[in-house]
């Protein structure tokens, strides 16, 4: 009566008869962290405005060189001044070209019948999760790349700030080799919001924000306890709304910290981003900014991947007769990212102290 099975039974017996037991409980995933629609300007695309074009206008900067002194010479009290003199009112614009974006994700018949978990929900989610990982991914490649003249704003205005002065990116990127002088530094962030001060960058609830991989992160928080003036986010978040992601302040800029990095190995970001973004490159890319630096559509139609359109479609038809094709769970947007304002953006270039 002691004895157990495996006593009285050959060994290897009961081995079939043992199976798994599959949890229903999804395991948790690795999910970004994405920051970039929270500070873009939104601007609405409505339904039959018979465009795929946006052009967003801005008046010229304020100068005083139009103004006169009503004195006999330029002017005199009485007498309309001629018309040469008159202030003209100029438009500057840029232009945001919208393309289309899709996915589908397709469940058949035999995997809808068997499977433990529910397919269509899950591909609800998949779908979402994408549409946004692509728009914020869109949306940095932009901020990194974008070159030339777009409407009448030049883009060869945009700021660049290299780690520790270094000339440009080749030097940056230092023949592949890391070192701790490629690496972002306290006054390098001054000197970017420094740059956004001198060419009037409006604030974001008054602040600059700086938008960071966690390997830049790493580096600003690793060199705070030499800054004096660095805060972590916790020493004043009670008097201040913080920013999703937000992990601290230095010399005004609130440091934002995101998991979706644009990372570049010897080839600096160009005309086409996918070919020049490196999972493994060692140079990181962090953006500093003011408000309408940059900006999005927000679409009353055609749906944004921050809120796409999402269609299921189930039934046989033609090009699938046995109804073989249980459900084709798709997404779509017309979306564009676009920078506004080059003057406003400090692109920052720099290596990592972080082995990650």
């Amino acid at each position: 009566m002691g004895a157990g099975l495996t006593d009285t039974l050959p060994p290897g017996t009961l081995a079939n008869s043992i199976q798994r037991h599959f949890s229903r409980d999804l395991l948790e995933r690795m999910l970004p962290t994405l920051i970039f629609a929270e500070y873009a300007l939104k601007s609405p695309l409505p339904a039959k405005s018979g465009a795929k074009t946006m052009r967003l206008f801005r008046f010229d900067i304020p100068t005083r060189a139009h103004v006169v002194k009503v004195d006999g010479t330029a002017g005199v009290e009485g007498i309309p001044m001629s018309r040469d003199k008159y202030r003209q009112l100029n438009l500057e614009y840029v232009d945001a070209d919208l393309a289309q974006y899709v996915q589908t994700i397709a469940i058949t018949d035999v995997a809808d019948a068997v499977t433990l978990f529910d397919l269509l929900g899950q591909a609800n989610l998949q779908n979402a999760e994408d549409a946004a990982l692509h728009c914020d991914s869109l949306t940095q490649y932009e901020l990194a790349t974008s070159t030339g003249t777009v409407g009448n704003v030049n883009y060869a205005n945009k700021i660049y700030e290299f780690a520790q002065g270094d000339a440009d990116y080749a030097a940056v990127y230092s023949g592949g080799v890391k070192a701790p002088a490629h690496i972002l530094i306290a006054s390098d962030i001054l000197d970017g919001a420094t740059a956004l001060k001198v060419n009037k960058a409006p604030k974001i609830n008054g602040s600059y924000v700086m938008a960071c991989p966690p390997q830049v992160t790493r580096d600003i928080m690793a060199g705070a306890p030499l800054n004096t003036v660095w805060l972590n986010a916790a020493q004043y978040s009670a008097v201040q709304q913080l920013f999703n992601g937000e992990v601290g302040k230095l010399y005004g800029v609130r440091i934002v910290e995101h998991n979706n990095p644009y990372q570049t190995g010897v080839t600096a970001p160009g005309a086409n981003p996918p070919a020049a973004e490196a999972a493994g490159g060692i140079v990181h890319h962090a953006f500093m900014f003011g408000r309408q630096a940059y900006g999005l559509p927000d679409l009353s139609t055609l749906g944004s991947p921050y809120a796409p359109s999402v269609f299921v479609v189930t039934g046989a038809d033609k090009s699938d007769p046995a109804n073989q094709i249980r459900a084709m769970v798709s997404w779509k947007a017309f979306w564009a990212a676009k920078l506004l304002q080059p003057k406003w953006l400090v692109h920052m270039v720099t290596q990592s102290g972080s082995n990650a």
